[in-house]
């Protein structure tokens, strides 16, 4: 009795519990094959993966979306999982994981054309033309890549739903949103129409940000295992509306620098300017000190004649020349030197002349006789 309620306890139970893990296990398992990290024939026969493979592939995924490595279908994981992305594979036979991003091709001209051969019906034909612009001018931006709207585009651009007629089926709202082709199988676009589609602000699905990601895979660029990157395989429900460091060295790798962008020196075009400011000031601080210096040398010349002036003139402007004007200050005092001399002699010879040969009386009178004085006459008169 005791077995037979025990049988029937876990009847109940168990079996809903072993039911939802298989469900459980056999979409984790589509997911991983769907993506790369395992066979496709893994999904058809899921019951002959042993668990060692099977975990060895959650691990990578695990590792590639950037979360925790436990190799166990924990919530996090399932909900990776479930987050809307792109269509194509994660992992190819072909791409290198040595580098964050891959590549996959590319086109032999950097002048490509595009069309939209079917819009959808839930956004304005204007509104998707300028957003499809607006994501080619994201790989203009960092390339020389350029992209023309024509009839007969290359690319061709699509917004189709469920079974379209290609490799991939949609799979409705969420799930896979767009996907597209690598350049040597054409570079077509698909759009799931079944998306909440919206241009600019808003809630939905941003055209833009989808657009320029599959341009990516269009131009050759697989995904990148960067989360910040565009190439990262799951929508961002915030992005910065430019591509990372990541994307830009991937889509270069492809094309090349942008030629215009070459300029990365105009920081150091800057840098020549001023070298001729500080030269040209150079030469006006040594042209004032010589004209002065002409000045100086000719007013001396000038007042040589009168003596007296030079000598106080200069007087005052000693200071201001201090050392270069020593030289004149000494020709000035040897030419006044002279004159002195020579005026006192010439004077002092007639008056001592007429004082010994003409003898006066007081008051100056002449008297026109002469008095004996001894053996000799004096005459006397006024002078």
């Amino acid at each position: 009795m005791d077995v037979l309620y025990f049988s029937i306890i876990l009847t109940f139970f168990c079996l809903p519990i072993d039911g939802e893990k298989s469900t459980k296990f056999k979409k984790t398992v589509e997911y991983l094959a769907q993506y790369g990290y395992l066979e496709k024939n893994s999904m058809s026969n899921s019951s002959l993966l042993s668990g060692t493979s099977f975990r060895n592939s959650l691990r990578e995924f695990q590792s590639f979306v950037g979360i925790p490595v436990t190799g166990k279908m924990d919530k996090l994981t399932m909900k990776m999982m479930s987050a809307p992305r792109c269509g194509l594979p994660d992992k190819s036979g072909k791409s290198n994981r040595e580098k964050r991003y891959t590549t996959l091709g590319k086109w032999n001209t950097k002048h490509l054309t595009y069309q939209i051969s079917k819009y959808s019906k839930q956004l304005e034909r204007k509104e998707i033309d300028r957003t499809i612009q607006k994501a080619t001018n994201l790989w203009s931006k960092y390339t020389d890549l350029t992209f023309e709207p024509s009839e007969r585009g290359t690319i061709d651009i699509r917004f189709e739903e469920r079974q379209h007629g290609d490799w991939k089926a949609f799979d409705g709202p969420s799930g896979t949103l767009a996907h597209a082709l690598y350049p040597k199988d054409g570079g077509a676009i698909c759009f799931d129409e079944s998306e909440p589609w919206m241009v600019g602000a808003g809630s939905g699905i941003d055209l833009y940000q989808v657009a320029a990601h599959e341009f990516g895979h269009a131009l050759g660029l697989d995904h990148s295992d960067r989360k910040d990157a565009l190439m990262a395989p799951s929508y961002k429900n915030v992005w910065t509306n430019d591509l990372s460091d990541d994307d830009i060295q991937g889509i270069q790798s492809l094309y090349g620098e942008k030629s215009g962008e070459t300029p990365a020196t105009p920081p150091e075009a800057p840098a020549a300017p001023p070298e001729t400011p500080c030269e040209a000031p150079a030469t006006p601080p040594e042209t004032p000190p010589e004209a002065p210096a002409a000045p100086r040398e000719t007013p001396p010349e000038a007042p040589a004649a009168p003596p007296e002036t030079p000598c106080e003139a200069p007087a005052a402007p000693p200071e201001t020349p201090c050392e270069a004007p020593a030289a004149p200050p000494e020709t000035p005092c040897k030419a006044p030197a002279a004159p002195p001399e020579t005026l006192p002699e010439a004077p002092a010879a007639p008056p001592e002349t007429p004082r010994r040969n003409w003898p006066r009386l007081p008051g100056g009178w002449f008297f026109p006789w002469y008095f004996p004085q001894g053996n000799r006459r004096v005459f006397y008169g006024w002078n």
